[in-house]
């Protein structure tokens, strides 16, 4: 929506951090990468443990790191508030937040409602809370346009993602990301921040999603080694090669065993007794191959 309306926006989401700490450092190591008016994080909050409702939402808040971003923040609450029918629980701030204290631009945190309340997961919309931001942010109403949501991948597509969520509802953010890496095909694209339903059960959304997949290449068949067959063994007592190959029922002549000797690794055969020797060893053995 900021980007239809002509904002430059970076997509910060860091999708290789194993741990919070990883995962924070390289979100704001990529959002200092880039030099902006307002660095945005946006979050689903946590804490409430209100599976079953109580009648009270638990509401939107902002985050900033102190009181320069305090307009802003507030108009972003209240935006919300209004648009997703929940208590507005105010800008606020904190300058021990990682993001807030480490980003070269100004940072806000906004906590959309609670992940773990009934009541704000029964008025969750997407699309409302992004349209309420951008309101917060610039003053003015996304358009028709804006407010359609894009996909960079669809239904049919097979990727690879390196973190993945059990629910598409849950917040963004490695601690809640349990599903694992791996590959999928888009079965769906569904409300929540993990947009896309996989056919293995997962949901994941843009930032999850590494590529396309391609299926690794078939491995080489292994290349077959030709047979080697050898002349039986040679069991007498003589110690003439000759006598040897005549014992089996071989040809004896000086020509056909000098091909005997090239087969056998034996060049330049001359019919030394060294040569010879080598081929009656290997014949007595049954090793001389035909």
């Amino acid at each position: 929506m900021l980007r239809t309306a002509g904002h430059t926006v970076y997509d910060c989401t860091d999708d290789s951090g194993r741990t919070a700490g990883e995962n924070l450092s390289a979100i704001v190591a990529k959002c200092n990468a880039h030099t902006v008016d307002l660095d945005v994080s946006v979050h689903l909050n946590a804490g409430r443990n209100d599976a079953a409702g109580d009648g009270k939402t638990g509401g939107v808040e902002v985050w900033g790191y102190d009181n320069g971003t305090k307009d802003i923040g507030t108009r972003i609450c209240a935006e919300i508030a209004i648009a997703l029918e929940i208590t507005n629980r105010g800008f606020k701030t904190n300058q021990g937040y990682y993001v807030l204290k480490h980003t070269k631009a100004p940072a806000l945190i906004v906590e959309c409602c609670f992940v773990d309340d009934k009541d704000d997961a029964d008025r969750w919309n997407a699309e409302k809370c992004a349209q309420a931001i951008v309101k917060g942010i610039t003053g003015s109403v996304a358009t028709a346009q804006t407010s359609q949501p894009v996909h960079k991948y669809s239904v049919g597509q097979t990727v690879e993602y390196g973190t993945s969520y059990p629910v598409p509802t849950l917040p963004c953010g490695i601690q809640y990301a349990t599903g694992g890496s791996g590959h999928g095909t888009i079965i769906a694209i569904v409300s929540g921040q993990a947009k896309y339903r996989l056919n293995n059960g997962l949901y994941v959304n843009d930032g999850d999603i590494r590529g396309l997949y391609t299926a690794p290449a078939p491995a080489p068949k292994p290349t077959l080694q030709p047979q080697v067959s050898y002349y039986p063994r040679y069991t007498g007592g003589s110690v003439s090669i000759v006598d040897g190959l005549q014992a089996i029922g071989i040809e004896s002549s000086f020509a056909n065993r000098q091909k005997i000797a090239a087969k056998n690794g034996i060049t330049g055969y001359r019919g030394s007794a060294d040569q010879n020797n080598r081929l009656l060893s290997l014949l007595k053995n049954g090793r001389l191959i035909k």
